[in-house]
């Protein structure tokens, strides 16, 4: 996976949108954490359903964004346990061996998850083909 490629496959799609007329998307379409977000919203919600979408794709987006960053390829899954152990607040939840709601199913690293919206952005159709066949029924 070529990380400064995607980079500017992002940018240039972020530069060449025309915002002049469109103020009220500025603030999604701004960065690109936000395409991510869009991006894997719509992704979890068609191949995962929708319940816990939206936190499953801020939550990849943010480690895709530390992934281009600093090129750590972090695992996707987490349990409650570990969330704890790394300072966060997981309320009363019980079960601390569970993976954590907001973890995907589908993507098990950022490196996938990067790989996932290069080829989406490249409009590689057989890379989903390929990886999805037992989902989309091809």
């Amino acid at each position: 996976m070529n990380q400064d490629k995607l980079k500017e496959v992002i940018n240039n799609i972020a530069n060449s949108i025309d915002m002049s007329d469109l103020e009220l998307y500025r603030s999604e379409l701004g960065s690109r954490i936000n395409i991510f977000e869009l991006f894997f919203d719509h992704y979890f919600r068609k191949m995962e359903g929708s319940s816990c979408s939206h936190d499953k794709s801020i939550y990849v987006s943010k480690k895709i964004e530390k992934y281009l960053n600093t090129g750590e390829n972090e695992n996707l899954k987490q349990t409650y346990r570990e969330y704890q152990q790394n300072g966060g607040n997981i309320g009363s939840i019980t079960e601390l061996d569970e993976i954590c709601y907001w973890c995907p199913k589908t993507i098990k690293d950022s490196e996938e998850a990067t790989s996932i919206i290069f080829h989406y952005l490249c409009i590689d159709t057989n890379y989903f083909k390929d990886k999805y066949k037992e989902i989309i029924g091809e």
